[in-house]
Order: C-alpha cells, then structure tokens, then sequence
C-alpha cells in the first residue's frame, strides 16, 4: 500500500492539467467560431451602403428632383441608402449594384458622382425629363452592363462617353437629342452588346455590321 498511493496521486496530478488545457483550447474554438458566424451574419444583414456610394448617391440628388422618392432624404441620411427606392446593394459587401429610377418625374441633369460606384452594374433612369449631354466619366464604370437613359431630353455627342464601357451588354439612347456621327471605334470596343437602341436621335454615320452579334 505505501506503494502504490504515491502512484496513484502522481497518475492523477498528470491527468488534470490535460484534462484543463482540453477544456480551455474547445472553449477558445467555441468562441472563434461564434465571433465568425456573427461576423457572416452581420454582412449579410446590413442595409448600409458604404461612405462612397452614399456621397455619390447624394451628389446625384442634388442634380435631379428626386425627393418624392422613398427614403431619399438629406437631412436623415444615415448611410442606410441600400433602402432608398430604386436602389439595390450586394447582399455581402453592401455596395451599389444597381439605381432604377424610370418615369420618376426626374429633371435636371446626371451627375458625374455616379462615376464613383464602381460596383454599379444597372443604371436605368429612362421616362424621365433628364437634359443635358451625358457625363463621359460614366464609362469608366467597368462593371456597367445595363444603361437605359431612353426617352429623356439627353443632348450632345456620344464619341467620349462610349468609349471604354467594355461590360456593357445592353444599351438603350432611344428618344433623346443626342446628335453627331457615330463613334466607330467606340462601338467597336462593345464585344458583349446584346441590345442596342438608339432611334429618335439626330445621329448620322453607319454602324459597325458586327454589332450586337451573338457570340
């Protein structure tokens, strides 16, 4: 028997420290895994556009009558623009995909503001009475494949405007007073045009017989 005590004491002073430091590396996983799913669930949930697309959100307000809308308001904007009427956001990175606003009633003109959502991938704002030529840095807009600005009072020439959407794949200027020749080496740079329209126009010159071909 005094043996086998100190045996026994020494088996069990050598069990518990693993039997505690198991306890404690589950428990830190435990909590590493919660703080991810909140983390996912969080993004997932937000309705808050990020600070730059809400500044050219507002950039754009300020250029058009767009206060009937619902939920566009300058003095109670809380970044919450993923709401706004007409405006849909990325369901992970809450940034601007698309501004669809057609037969409004909007006046005035675009705002080059929209130029700096660079994740905006729809852009309709057809039926209304927007005027002017329309902003040229609007092609810089990479991820633009839908631009509908149909049946407006838009003017000028397109020559600068077209010339680097390479993602756009429909394209509606119908009904407008855009004037001049066509650009045919803009148009050229279009390889995924799908739907084009431009009648109604002042426009002169031929169009590429390629355009709008299927792949």
């Amino acid at each position: 028997m005094l043996q086998t005590t100190p045996l026994h004491v020494s088996t069990l002073s050598m069990v518990r420290p693993i039997t505690i430091t198991i306890t404690i590396t589950i428990t830190s996983t435990l909590y590493c895994l919660l703080f991810l799913l909140s983390s996912c669930t969080l993004l997932r949930t937000s309705d808050s556009c990020t600070i730059g697309d809400a500044d050219a959100l507002l950039r754009f307000m300020n250029a058009v009558n767009i206060t009937s809308l619902n939920g566009w308001d300058l003095n109670n904007n809380n970044g919450s623009c993923c709401d706004w009427e007409g405006v849909s956001c990325d369901d992970v990175s809450a940034q601007i995909v698309g501004i669809s606003l057609p037969s409004k009633g909007l006046y005035g003109r675009l705002s080059q503001g929209l130029a700096n959502i660079p994740s905006l991938q729809v852009l309709n704002v057809s039926n209304n009475h927007l005027d002017g030529p329309l902003p040229k840095d609007l092609s810089t807009l990479s991820s633009l494949h839908t631009l509908d600005v149909s049946s407006n009072k838009f003017s000028g020439q397109l020559s600068d405007v077209l010339l680097n959407f390479s993602s756009l794949q429909v394209l509606d200027l119908s009904t407008n007073g855009f004037n001049g020749s066509w650009p045919p080496s803009s148009l050229r740079n279009l390889s995924l045009l799908r739907n084009f329209r431009a009648r109604k126009n002042d426009l002169s010159g031929d169009l590429p017989l390629n355009l709008c071909q299927t792949a």
